[in-house]
C-alpha cells in the first residue's frame, strides 16, 4: 500500500527514537508524521529523519477548551486507564500525583488525536508498548475509532529479539492462550537447542549498541522544557512523570554501586521467588490481586505456614530484590517483619540463573522470570495475569489463599516439557523478531517495515 498516513508516537529514549527513526526512513512514504512530545525528541527527529514533526507540547496548548468532544465517547473506567499508570507511578516514587494536570493531558490529547484523524484518515499508529500515558491514550483512541496500530517491547530473549504486535504486549499480546495451539507445534529440536538462549544470525558486531546521546544532553532538553512550560502560554509540559529537576541530577550523576554477586548460602530445597520493580507496569496494570512486594510475600509467609503445618517443612522460600529497585527502595522493615519465619529468606542480591537452577519451582507474579525458568524445565507459578497462563505450562494461582495447594500441586506433578519446548519453541522463532533494536541492520528494519504494512492490510 502506498502513502499511508501513519503516526510515529512517542519514543521516550535515543534507543527507541533512532528504532523509529530507521522505520520511518525505510517506509518510503510521505505522508508520515513524527510526534515529538519534548524539544529533544524534536531536536533528534530533526537531525535523523526528513519527516513531518508535529511538536505536541505546542499543539496540545492551541486546543480550545470550550469545544472538547473526543473524550465524551469513552466510559469513565476507559478514561481512568488511560490515567491510571502515570498516577499510580507518581504516587509509588513519592512523587506528587497531579491527577487533574494528568486528566487535562488525557482530555486534550484525544482532541488532537481526533482533528489529526478528520483531517487525513489515520491508517496506523506506531507506538513503544501501551503502558505510559499518551501511548496508553492512543491505544484506546485506536480502538474506539477502528484504526491499525503496531507496538514494540523488548523482546523475551535479550538482547537480541523485539516484540511487535499489532494488538498489545506482555499480557495483552496476541499470542494464542489455548492448549491445543501449541500441543500443534512441530518444532526444530536442533534449532532449539542451538539458539534458544543465543541468537541465530547476529554477529557479535550487531550486538553492539550505540550511545547517540548522553543523559545530561537529555537533562539540558528537560529543563529548557521546564522553563517554557513555565514562562510561555503556548507550550504545555508534556512529563507527567513528576520527579523534580533535583531529583533527576541526583539519579544521573549518582554512580551505581556495585551488585555483590555473592552467593549466600542457600536452604536445599526452596522456591525462589523474585521481586519485580515496584513500579513496574505488569504490577500495576496486570496484577490484580498483588499491588506490591509487600504482598507477594505475605502471601508466600502465610502459604509457607501452611506448608509448615501440613509437615512440608523443607520447603524454603528465596526471595531477591530486583536490581533496579538497588538503592531506591529499602526492604529492610519488610526483613524484620519476616524475621522469625525462618522458610523466607531474604538476598538483596545474586545470580538469577543460579537461583533459578537450584531451585524446585519459582513463584513469580507476570515477570520473564518466568519465562527463564521455563527455558530451564523449571515449574512456574503465577500469581498475576501474564501472557504464558497456560495449562499445562505454568500453573496460575488466582486464588492467593489456595497458594499452598498449587505449589503442592506443582511440585507433586510432573514438568511437561514436550508442551513447554512448543510454546518455547514458538515464541522464540514464530513470535519474536530477532534483532538488535538499539542499533539494528537495514535488513531488519525492512522485516519491520514489512510487518507495519501487511498488518494494515490484515
Amino acid at each position: 500500500m502506498i502513502n499511508l498516513n501513519i503516526l510515529f508516537l512517542q519514543g521516550h529514549e535515543a534507543d527507541k527514537l533512532n528504532l523509529f527513526a530507521g522505520i520511518a526512513n525505510n517506509l518510503n512514504n510521505d505522508n508520515i508524521t513524527m510526534l515529538a512530545f519534548s524539544s529533544y525528541e524534536k531536536s533528534f527527529y530533526k537531525k535523523y529523519t526528513k519527516h513531518k514533526i508535529d511538536f505536541i507540547p505546542r499543539l496540545l496548548s492551541k486546543i480550545s477548551k470550550d469545544n472538547l468532544n473526543e473524550y465524551k465517547k469513552y466510559t469513565e473506567d476507559e478514561l481512568f486507564d488511560m490515567s491510571l499508570f502515570s498516577n499510580k507511578f507518581n504516587e509509588l516514587n513519592n512523587w506528587k500525583v497531579n491527577a487533574d494536570y494528568i486528566n487535562n493531558l488525557v482530555v486534550i490529547f484525544l482532541e488532537y488525536l481526533h482533528e489529526k484523524n478528520k483531517q487525513s484518515k489515520i491508517d496506523t499508529i506506531v507506538m513503544w508498548n501501551n503502558t505510559m500515558l499518551f501511548d496508553r491514550i492512543a491505544w484506546h483512541f485506536c480502538m474506539k475509532n477502528n484504526i491499525n496500530y503496531v507496538m514494540f517491547e523488548q523482546g523475551y530473549f535479550r538482547p537480541f529479539t523485539l516484540t511487535i504486535d499489532n494488538k498489545g504486549v506482555n499480557y495483552e499480546n496476541s499470542l494464542p492462550r489455548d492448549r491445543k495451539f501449541y500441543e500443534d507445534i512441530v518444532v526444530d529440536y536442533d534449532r532449539l537447542h542451538q539458539y534458544l538462549s543465543k541468537s541465530e544470525y547476529l554477529s557479535k558486531d550487531d550486538l553492539i549498541n550505540i550511545n547517540r546521546d548522553s543523559k545530561f544532553k537529555k537533562l539540558l532538553f528537560i529543563i529548557m522544557d521546564k522553563l517554557k512550560a513555565k514562562f510561555s502560554s503556548d507550550f504545555i509540559d508534556c512529563t507527567y512523570n513528576n520527579e523534580s529537576i533535583n531529583e533527576k541530577i541526583v539519579r544521573i550523576v549518582k554512580k551505581k554501586n556495585n551488585i555483590n554477586t555473592h552467593q549466600e548460602e542457600l536452604p536445599e530445597s526452596y522456591i525462589f521467588v523474585p521481586f519485580q520493580v515496584h513500579d513496574d507496569s505488569q504490577i500495576i496494570l496486570n496484577s490484580p490481586n498483588i499491588r506490591s512486594m509487600e504482598e507477594l510475600v505475605e502471601v508466600v509467609d502465610k502459604a509457607s505456614k501452611e506448608l509448615y503445618e501440613l509437615g512440608r517443612r523443607d520447603i524454603y522460600f528465596v526471595f531477591k530484590e530486583h536490581p533496579v529497585d538497588l538503592n531506591r527502595i529499602d526492604y529492610s522493615g519488610l526483613k524484620e517483619k519476616y524475621k522469625n519465619n525462618k522458610q523466607l529468606v531474604f538476598l538483596s542480591s545474586g545470580n538469577t540463573n543460579e537461583l533459578i537452577n537450584n531451585s524446585m519451582a519459582v513463584i513469580t507474579v507476570n515477570s520473564t522470570v518466568g519465562i527463564e525458568a521455563l527455558m530451564k524445565s523449571k515449574k512456574v507459578i503465577t500469581l498475576g495475569n501474564a501472557f504464558y497462563n497456560i495449562e499445562g505450562i505454568v500453573e496460575h494461582c488466582d486464588e492467593l489463599d489456595n497458594l499452598s495447594k498449587s505449589i503442592i500441586k506443582t511440585l507433586d506433578n510432573d514438568f511437561n516439557q514436550e508442551l513447554v519446548d512448543k510454546f518455547l519453541y514458538y515464541l522464540r522463532f514464530d513470535y519474536q523478531l530477532e534483532m538488535n533494536w538499539r542499533n539494528p541492520r537495514n535488513e531488519d528494519i525492512k522485516k519491520i517495515v514489512a510487518f507495519i504494512k501487511n498488518s494494515k492490510e490484515d
